[in-house]
């Protein structure tokens, strides 16, 4: 059992000179104790110096009620972006409630990431992603989606994959539309990886409407089609939205007064690498300029 399906942590408050890191008990019973330490941060892209912050013994609790410390206090943070995705080690050992004992080590990345409106912010600048929706794991190379700055699509990724894109600084979208069960053990377990930046689930998972640890965001999909407003986006419950559409078509021209970012994600167009397939994006963002004026722009074979 994986100390990252047991604690959730549901967020963080960041500001210039500190990150006042919270965490919740979600084992159901299933946790005892856990004590630590974070250690950090450490980037491959630049040299630091770290320094180690305690993580005091706490007991767990009852399901969604923390009982674990109130928060970490991080000092001087440097936080996670594309281009120096800055890490900390959570290390420590925690007891089951049956009474066995495992040591447990995560990384974690902070970041000032938000919905402000129609636009995503990232450092409290407006980002425009661009990216690809990405082959299967084992064909992707994460360096060459950095090297291109790509954001990339994927389908149910795994730990490792996304701990790889941490580490990169490659940004990446979590698409669960085909996760049938509940979601939640899936959302506990994307919030501990840096590189997610949103979670793309269907409408029939609204119950999900909020934003959920790491300032990951959920996003609802329509098509080329859709003339009318669907209830979902509505409602509110959906932070980002994502059109998708053929090579030909144009998105609904309602999307272009919608009141939260809409990422636009272009069908049937192959690309021979990450560099091609960002020129892809641009072209698609030179195309909808007349008319739209996106929060990000994708593209898919």
């Amino acid at each position: 059992m994986s100390f990252t399906e047991l604690i959730d942590p549901v967020g963080y408050r960041p500001t210039e000179h500190q990150v006042n890191f919270a965490l919740c008990d979600m084992s159901q019973g299933r946790l005892a104790s856990f004590s630590g330490k974070l250690i950090g941060p450490h980037c491959q892209y630049a040299r630091t110096l770290p320094a180690t912050f305690p993580v005091p013994s706490c007991e767990g609790g009852h399901p969604g009620i923390s009982n674990l410390p109130e928060q970490v206090v991080v000092t001087d943070p440097c936080y996670w972006t594309s281009q120096l995705p800055y890490l900390y080690n959570f290390e420590g050992e925690m007891k089951l409630a049956d009474g066995t004992v495992q040591s447990w080590s995560h990384t974690v990345g902070f970041r000032r990431w938000e919905v402000e409106g129609r636009n995503l912010r990232l450092e409290r600048r407006r980002i425009v992603l661009r990216g690809a929706v990405a082959a299967p794991e084992s064909e992707v190379d994460l360096s060459d989606a950095h090297d291109a700055e790509v954001a990339l699509i994927v389908k149910e990724p795994s730990d490792s994959f996304l701990q790889q894109a941490s580490e990169c600084g490659v940004i990446v979208i979590a698409d669960l539309r085909n996760v049938d069960t509940d979601l939640t053990p899936h959302l506990i377990r994307l919030a501990w990886q840096s590189s997610v930046a949103l979670v793309l689930v269907s409408s029939t998972h609204n119950r999900y409407g909020f934003y959920v640890p790491h300032a990951i965001t959920l996003g609802h999909t329509v098509h080329a089609n859709a003339q009318f407003v669907p209830t979902s986006i509505a409602h509110d419950w959906a932070s980002v939205v994502l059109v998708e559409f053929n090579a030909g078509e144009q998105p609904p021209h309602w999307l272009a007064n919608a009141d939260k970012p809409v990422i636009a994600i272009r069908r049937g167009e192959d690309y021979a690498d990450f560099t091609a397939a960002r020129q892809a994006c641009d072209r698609l963002q030179a195309e909808l300029a007349p008319d739209f004026d996106l929060a990000g722009y994708f593209v898919s074979p």
